[in-house]
């Protein structure tokens, strides 16, 4: 069993004050949570929590060990959090060429809109009917229309 499944049970069984409260959150069923928790204190050496017909209280080392865990569980959400943001921001330049008319017409008027749901690229256009280099002029991409005459471009 993981580390992080131990804390995160005994972190639930804590703050729900039950291991049935604990393990309908979890999704398992509370001998699960149990074997969880006693797994967690067979590995730490300690008692972290006296159980009884009544209820569940933390031994005073339960207590401290609660604290280290929230804190652990928070920084590793936090973490995921700030990865998972990363994936779904775009950032950095888009350059884009598109032919004069067809970019007025077809691919400005939905900048503002791209620019709101990626506020964190910079977006420029090259509207011109010219043909461009695009690997040595820099661009990101073209839209272009009719055959492709150069082998290398993907289309």
């Amino acid at each position: 069993m993981s580390r992080y499944t131990e804390l995160r049970s005994f972190v639930l069984i804590a703050e729900q004050g039950s291991f049935a409260a604990a393990a309908l959150v979890e999704g398992v069923t509370p001998v699960i949570m149990g074997r969880r928790l006693t797994a967690l204190e067979k590995r730490l050496g300690v008692q972290l929590v006296h159980r009884s017909t009544r209820g569940l209280v933390l031994t005073d080392l339960g207590e401290r060990y609660l604290e280290h865990c929230q804190q652990l569980l928070h920084d590793f959400d936090a973490a995921d959090a700030s990865i998972m943001s990363r994936r779904r921001s775009l950032t950095g330049h888009l350059v884009v060429s598109a032919p004069a008319s067809f970019g007025r017409l077809h691919v400005a008027p939905h900048a503002l809109a791209f620019r709101e749901r990626y506020p964190d690229l910079a977006l420029s256009f090259n509207f011109t009917d010219s043909v461009v280099d695009l690997v040595r002029e820099g661009y990101d991409m073209a839209i272009r229309i009719g055959e492709v005459t150069d082998p290398n471009y993907v289309a």
